[in-house]
């Protein structure tokens, strides 16, 4: 939606805006509920943006707005869409649902509440608003394009929290339903969802067809936004190819090619509206790529980035995660367990399954270094049972990662050992005790497929 924004004309009805009601850019951001940072790029420098940040600058001036200017900065901010749905009055704030027609004013408030929700890493309640959203809007007079953004916006909620099952079949039912008429940006944003899932099911092959194929499509529609994130995973392709190399050489090229495409992302990234789970997840992965590339000064200081960008956010997990990776890296596996321990609570606290699964691989390997090949199957299990495709940094699925210690650990017990075993893990999973009491406090742990261990006990 780059293209729809004039962002020189918002700018200025903004900034007269600002001199009629004496409000500085720091109120605006606090009103706004945007980085100031973000405010002053826009006043300053009149940056393009992306539809989140013009939905809370419209937000947040528009109510002391006459319907002739405020009609204005809503053309100006790219917002025709939700413009369609006002079609009987203008609304004196995105709140008031009675201003709007009935039944779209509820589509329109939840949408601007959900994108706020899911700037602030609040995926699950986000999920949820876009859902009632897309109830809102099917109606006769209801806006198609809008109806898929709120489902494209659902998966990608869906996608953070884990829950891959409801987000492929979200994938599936947006295809069958939009593709055809969703236009070129519905286009492109349901490939890089399919990018997306393609990447965390560690599918490199796809995922690199996906890749090439999004930044075609979104050079050629001269979509910078998407061009970003096609960018994002073409580095994050490259990390991974970097990760599964054994070849010294190559491993060093790879990782050479990642630090340039993610440079050309945050040279986009850094010029346009950012939030700081956004800004944060950036930061983590300059430390995860420094990490790869033996520059310890580097990483460490990206990391303290990272943790001072979260620190108060749902997203700290991934740099308790990241700083658990380091030690394990160092033999530190005591270290390593507190960090993983603690990623994990806060993941659970977030219901952010990937954060917990993260962390449970962490203890595992962990374990596994020091032969507690029981203790190691029990945080397996439960990575698996979350997400069973999933892959971590070496190409190793949790499902194939957990038969690894089962294998390992039959080999190293008796039959009379291996009964016990199944018995004291039945019931460890039957009574949720010990890393298996989050499964059933995860919005994507109440969505898993059953899962089987030794072929009798199952989760």
């Amino acid at each position: 939606m780059d293209e729809e924004i004039n962002t020189r004309k918002a700018r200025d009805i903004v900034q007269a805006w600002m001199n009629q009601h004496d409000v500085t850019a720091a109120e605006l951001a606090r009103i706004a509920n945007l980085d100031r940072a973000v405010i002053s790029r826009f006043l300053q420098y009149a940056r393009p943006m992306q539809v989140r940040t013009a939905v809370h600058i419209y937000a947040a001036v528009q109510a002391r707005m006459d319907n002739a200017t405020r009609s204005d900065l809503r053309i100006a901010l790219g917002l025709q869409e939700i413009m369609q749905l006002l079609t009987q009055t203008d609304p004196l704030t995105l709140d008031e649902a009675s201003h709007y027609p009935s039944g779209q004013a509820r589509a329109v408030a939840q949408i601007a509440h959900a994108i706020h929700l899911s700037q602030h890493g609040l995926y699950g309640k986000a999920a949820d608003i876009f859902e009632q959203s897309m109830q809102a809007l099917r109606t006769p007079h209801g806006s198609q394009s809008l109806t898929m953004y709120c489902l494209c916006e659902r998966i990608r909620c869906l996608i953070e929290l884990g829950c891959f099952n409801a987000a492929r079949d979200g994938i599936v039912q947006a295809t069958a339903l939009f593709e055809p008429v969703c236009g070129a940006e519905g286009s492109l944003r349901l490939l890089a969802l399919r990018l997306r899932m393609a990447y965390e099911m560690g599918d490199l092959a796809n995922a690199h067809f996906l890749y090439r194929k999004l930044l075609f499509e979104a050079d050629l529609h001269r979509n910078s936004a998407f061009r970003s994130t096609a960018l994002h995973y073409g580095a994050m392709l490259r990390l991974a190819l970097a990760m599964r190399t054994t070849e010294r050489q190559h491993r060093e090229l790879h990782v050479t090619k990642a630090m340039r495409l993610f440079r050309m992302h945050d040279d986009y990234e850094n010029r346009h509206a950012s939030d700081a789970i956004t800004a944060g997840m950036r930061a983590l992965r300059w430390a995860e790529i420094h990490r790869i590339r033996r520059a310890e000064d580097d990483a460490r200081a990206a990391r303290r980035n990272a943790r001072r960008l979260l620190r108060h956010t749902p997203a700290i997990h991934v740099v308790y995660a990241e700083m658990a990776k380091v030690a394990l890296d160092r033999d530190q596996l005591d270290r390593s367990r507190t960090l993983a321990v603690e990623a994990r609570e806060l993941a659970v606290d977030a219901d952010q399954a990937l954060g917990v699964v993260h962390a449970s691989y962490i203890l595992a390997v962990a374990d596994v270094m020091e032969e507690k090949f029981s203790s190691a199957l029990d945080h397996a299990v439960v990575a698996a049972a979350l997400t069973p495709f999933w892959c971590f940094e070496d190409g190793t699925s949790t499902l194939e990662y957990m038969r690894q210690i089962v294998r390992s650990l039959v080999s190293s017990i008796d039959t009379m050992q291996r009964s016990q075993l199944e018995l004291s893990l039945r019931d460890r999973i039957v009574e949720r005790r010990g890393p298996f009491a989050v499964l059933d406090s995860l919005r994507a742990g109440r969505e898993r497929a059953r899962l089987h261990v030794y072929g009798r006990v199952s989760v």
